[in-house]
């Protein structure tokens, strides 16, 4: 027995005692004469075993950390490395190396933790222990823990990358990160790429959601730049995986020039940067990194030169002057400031000026200037300082006043704008005039001129000076335009000081010469007062107005009084007096409502105006009107209460009565007659909204003469002509009589469509009036064309409405074409059709004998081949197998024998048990399924509705207005529908033959090829208003696949008392106009106006297109059916 271990306090080589082994319990295996060297045992003070660091203290939870332990007597005399076991919790791992003096132990890589059970949230603390002898664990004197946590997941980085030579400190967005006692500092690192150590730079701060890494480090140059991972170790030693995160590395852009190279101290001045690269940092950026366009890391501008923080780089906006640390030289002279940048280009970018470094109040009135470096940096952080160029801050440029004041609309004078310190900067050739802010001569006279106002225009200047420019006025509409001067073309100035007034150029209505001109600026008027025996101006010589107060002569343009043109003229009086007016256009403010009032033109409803008066013998009214927007038709009616008329019109100025003079006229009209004219939507054509410049774009639409984003659209201008005059003959030398003509003219703009390409508001037809909803969508169909689709697929409910509602309770007729295709089940048996792809003679016979099948070299028959009615006929067996080009469709479906007994096999497309086709391609260009023997369903309909351009009823048989089974509150009850059934409740039904010894699935519907009406919205069958069924051979087919046209005439006042609907389907030339397909009576009685449009759903068990191609509609049951 081995003697007692020495007291711990003796030296460790007492610790190593012998060991042996007696097996007898007496003879010792150490005493034996021969014996080997006896084993040693080594006892150790566990008490003496003290851990006092653990690095690092923290690690992910998935692992992998390998923890270095310091402290004393971590080894004793006689461990064994290969026994040392490091235990965090229950893990335990092995031990790498150990320090001989016992002072550090290297654990083995820690094992992936599970998250814990009891719903605590990291850091998770480990306790940490070691075994010398990989049993007895010993957490020492000073207890350690080892923190897990789960590791970062990145989602941003600001700036999202840098230029290659490094530099640039990184802002990683980590959403859920706290720090805490499981991160430091000091030891977290992050690391750019996947395994270059050279890539690993330290972390700068840690705050809550977000890692500060420091500058990135240089990277090799490549031609134009790469993407790199970024990864981030908390603990400095295990990075977290990619999180889908990278930093760009580009190579820095080359900033050659800009434009303008100066402009005012007060900033603003939007300058253009050219170059090359501009683009690097943005090329080929997925959508999901945004930090390229976060305020933190979008481009900037830096005016002032270098500008540096302590590491040497560029932090932000707002940084002023200060010396970089390893840098003696600063070519700055002032306070630096960095502005937006947006890219426009790979070789420009635009940025507008900050205030200059001189400026000194809101606005600096003094001659100044100074010259600064401008410098870029794509990620907001590193710019290019090498080369760049000078920009010039100026100050004190001003106008003071503009002479002549006054001009005519047409331009062309030389007016001269006086100033100061107009040669600070530039040269004469950039100097210029801008005539905007256009105010009218009469306050009623803005109406529908908000183009006008907008309107911007330049002017080059002829000469500069110090004091002053000389310009040359443009043509403008009559009215006030403000005038500003720019010595770089793009900051323009007026007068200096609060409160000061701007200069203003003032285009008079006196210096219009010609009547056109003069009634187009809607501020002026013409007069034409003239003593007997003079021409008027359309023709008529000699007539004696002075009956009518006209005692001289007065001729010409005339400014119109304050209350507007309808008042006469600002001074004076004129009786033959003529204006234009806009109609269609509703006012803004009180002065516009009091100017319509005056000139007796009604504010517009529902797209309808009107307006009256009394005209002297040649004397003209103009009104004026413009759509705004496409896809409208326009209908303007004269109607002579008492005297004679005649309407003209003329495209974008006033018509006269001469030849040339006009486009269209009317015939003359008499007292209580009434004529009209019509404008297509081909005669009011619409330009699209102006698309913006990428330049324009980046500045957010604040570009100058930018002007109107909606579509442009075509104005026609209307004279009404007084021609109710005769001359007496019963003495010589007698003059004319002349007599009032008393006149109403009605305008309406109405639904056209004849496509939806919808070109006019840029291929958006929710801007030309549309509404879709559900499954409708814009497609292009087989010809090219693009239609509305109300459906595509089985189950769907599609919806397409006019968004602004039409009046219908007066009368109303629409137009419209539609075309079903596309149909998706067959209702042919197999084998007829494979007798039909095979069999070829017998044509008009009810059936062929076998012989002259058998003649023809035929095999199969064209009947079933179980069909009692071929005796006494020898049948031919049933076609075998499935023609190859069906295969798809049908698989490998037997058609042999055809369910003698039984049930028939289950089709693989639909699972129908039938002998139906389901899934068969179907159309007019399909030869295998004819047309009659296809199918979809349900159908459409054209609907009133009062619910809103949103609205939608139910599916199925609900056909998306009406209600339907599971459905049955969901109608549009205030609604009127012309229904359109191609297979009304289309399903399939389990039949049963007799004694149910076989049994089939069957298509079965309620109606097909039916055109009804309903109201209320319901639509079984015995609620109809009517029902046609087309059924009948040669009768119009909806499914055909072909267009069809269908017309709508409601009259509140029918034939019989009431109100009537007619329906004609696609009527042709020689149709006489009472030849209508359905006519129901109907009473929409007080209603308001109605939205109008269309509505389809499909089965589930076969669907169809529905296409709608065009639509017209009118608000008045007196309009042609053209």
């Amino acid at each position: 027995m081995p003697s007692a271990p020495p007291p711990a306090t003796e030296p460790c080589a007492a610790c190593l005692q012998p060991f042996s082994l007696a097996l007898n319990g007496r003879d010792y295996s150490g005493d034996a004469p021969l014996a080997p060297p006896p084993l040693t045992f080594a006892f150790y003070n566990d008490s003496a075993l003290t851990m006092l660091d653990a690095t690092p203290r923290s690690g992910p939870l998935a692992g992998g950390t390998s923890v270095t332990l310091r402290g004393a007597a971590l080894t004793p005399a006689g461990a064994d490395v290969t026994d040392y076991r490091c235990r965090f919790g229950d893990a335990v791992v092995h031990v790498l190396s150990a320090a001989p003096d016992g002072s550090e132990l290297v654990c083995a890589p820690t094992p992936a933790f599970a998250t814990p059970a009891d719903g605590s949230s990291a850091p998770w603390r480990m306790r940490i222990s070691v075994a010398p002898n990989r049993a007895n664990f010993v957490e020492g004197r000073r207890l350690l823990d080892f923190l897990l946590y789960l590791e970062p997941a990145p989602s941003m980085l600001l700036p999202g990358g840098g230029p290659t030579d490094g530099g640039t400190t990184v802002r990683v967005h980590v959403p859920g990160f706290v720090p805490g006692p499981h991160t430091d500092v000091a030891l977290a690192r992050c690391r750019y790429g996947r395994r270059d150590n050279v890539s690993v730079v330290r972390v700068m701060d840690l705050q809550e959601g977000a890692v500060t890494c420091g500058p990135s480090p240089a990277t090799t140059l490549y031609a134009i730049g790469v993407d790199k991972e970024l990864h981030i170790a908390l603990n400095g030693e295990q990075f977290a995986p990619h999180a889908g995160v990278d930093f760009r590395y580009y190579v820095q852009p080359q900033l050659s020039s800009l434009w303008p190279t100066g402009g005012a101290m007060a900033g603003g001045t939007v300058v253009t940067l050219h170059g090359v690269g501009f683009d690097r940092f943005f090329a080929g950026v997925p959508p999901a990194a945004t930090a390229r366009s976060h305020p933190e890391g979008r481009p900037l501008c830096l005016f002032g030169g270098h500008c540096f923080d302590a590491d040497s780089v560029h932090r932000g906006l707002g940084c002023n002057l200060q010396s970089p640390p390893h840098s003696a030289v600063v070519t700055a002279t002032a306070e630096q400031i960095a502005v937006p940048a947006s890219l426009v280009s790979n070789s420009a970018m635009l940025c507008r000026s900050p205030e200059g470094p001189q400026q000194s109040g809101p606005v600096r009135t003094t001659r100044a200037r100074t010259s600064v470096r401008v410098a870029v940096a794509l990620n907001s952080q590193n710019f290019v300082h090498h080369r760049t160029p000078l920009y010039v801050f100026h100050a004190g440029v001003s106008a003071t006043d503009v002479q002549p004041v006054t001009g005519p609309p047409m331009g062309g004078v030389e007016v001269r704008v006086n100033g100061a310190n107009l040669g600070i900067f530039g040269e004469a050739e950039h100097a210029r005039c801008r005539f905007s802010g256009w105010s009218p001569l009469v306050a009623g006279a803005a109406l529908g001129e908000a183009a006008a106002a907008a309107a911007v225009t330049d002017v080059r200047a002829l000469h500069k000076t110090e004091d002053g420019l000389v310009c040359r006025t443009p043509p403008r509409r009559a009215g006030r335009s403000e005038l500003t001067i720019s010595i770089n073309e793009h900051d323009f100035h007026g007068p200096q000081g609060v409160g000061q007034p701007p200069l203003t150029h003032t285009y008079a209505c006196e210096q219009l010469s010609g009547w056109p001109e003069c009634v187009t600026s809607h501020s002026c008027g013409f007069c034409e007062d003239e003593l007997p025996a003079a021409t008027g101006q359309y023709g008529h010589p000699g007539l004696d107005h002075s009956a009518w107060g006209i005692t001289q002569d007065r001729i010409g343009c005339l400014q119109c009084h304050e209350d507007g043109c309808g008042a006469g003229p600002a001074e004076g009086h004129c009786r033959q007096w003529t204006f234009e007016t806009r109609m269609l256009e509703a006012p803004v403010d009180a002065a516009q409502a009091e100017a319509l009032h005056l000139a007796n033109v009604s504010e517009p409803l529902a797209r309808s105006a009107s307006a009256w008066g009394e005209l002297l013998p040649d004397q003209m009214r103009y009104f004026r009107i413009r759509p705004e927007r496409g896809g409208l038709r326009l209908q303007v009616s004269l109607y002579a209460r008492e005297g004679n008329l005649r309407l003209y019109a003329r495209r974008g100025q006033a018509p006269g009565a001469a030849e040339g003079e006009y486009e269209r006229v009317t015939p003359h009209l008499g007292t209580s007659s009434s004529q009209r004219l019509s404008f297509s939507q081909a005669e009011l054509p619409c330009v699209p909204p102006a698309v913006l410049s990428r330049a324009e774009e980046v500045l957010r639409g604040e570009a100058p003469a930018m002007g109107t984003r909606g579509p442009l659209c075509e104005e026609w201008v209307f004279g009404v002509l007084g021609t109710t005059f005769f001359t007496e003959h019963l003495r010589p030398g007698t003059v004319p009589r002349a007599d009032l003509a008393l006149f109403n003219l009605t305008a309406r703009l109405e639904p056209e469509v004849v496509d939806f390409e919808c070109a006019e508001c840029g291929g958006d037809c929710s801007a030309c009036g549309w509404s879709l909803g559900n499954a409708t969508q814009l497609l292009r169909d087989d010809d090219g064309a693009r239609v509305a689709r109300l459906t595509n697929r089985s189950g769907q409910l599609g919806t397409l409405w006019l968004r602004e509602p039409q009046e219908v309770q007066r009368g109303f007729y629409a137009r419209f074409r539609f075309r079903v295709s596309r149909k998706t089940l067959c209702l042919l048996p197999l084998e007829t059709l494979g007798t039909r792809r095979t069999a070829t003679v017998g044509a008009g016979q009810s059936f062929v004998p076998v012989a002259q099948l058998r003649a023809a070299g035929q095999d199969m028959t064209h009947f079933l081949a179980d069909d009692s009615m071929l005796l006494p006929f020898e049948p031919l067996p049933a076609p075998v197998g499935v023609p190859e080009d069906l295969h798809p469709y049908i698989g490998s479906l037997r058609t042999e024998p055809p369910a003698l007994g039984g049930t028939f096999d289950v089709l693989p497309v639909s699972g129908i048990a039938s002998p139906f086709v389901p899934g068969l391609p179907a159309g007019p260009d399909f030869k295998d399924c004819p047309q009659d023997a296809s199918a979809g369903g349900e159908g459409f309909a054209f609907v009133l509705q009062w619910d809103g351009p949103t609205a939608a009823g139910c599916g199925g048989t609900g056909l998306g207005y009406a209600a339907a089974a599971g459905c049955e509150d969901g109608g549009l009850a205030q609604s009127v529908a012309v229904q359109f059934d191609t297979h009304s409740n289309l399903r399939v039904e389990r039949h049963h033959g007799e004694h149910r010894v076989r049994a089939e699935d069957r298509i079965k519907y309620d109606r097909r090829n039916a055109l009804s009406v309903f109201t209320g919205g319901r639509n079984e069958a015995g609620t109809s208003q009517g029902m046609l069924l087309l059924e009948m051979p040669g009768m119009v087919r909806f499914d055909d696949g072909l267009v069809h046209e269908v017309l709508l005439h409601y009259t509140p006042d029918g034939p019989n008392g009431g109100g009537q609907l007619d329906i004609t389907l696609d009527r042709n030339a020689q149709q006489h106009p009472d030849d209508v397909t359905l006519s129901v009576p109907l009473a929409l009685g007080e209603v308001g106006p109605a939205y109008v449009g269309f509505t389809a759903t499909t089965s589930e068990v076969a669907s169809e297109a529905h296409d709608i191609l065009s639509l017209s509609f009118c608000q008045n049951f007196n309009c042609s059916a053209d």
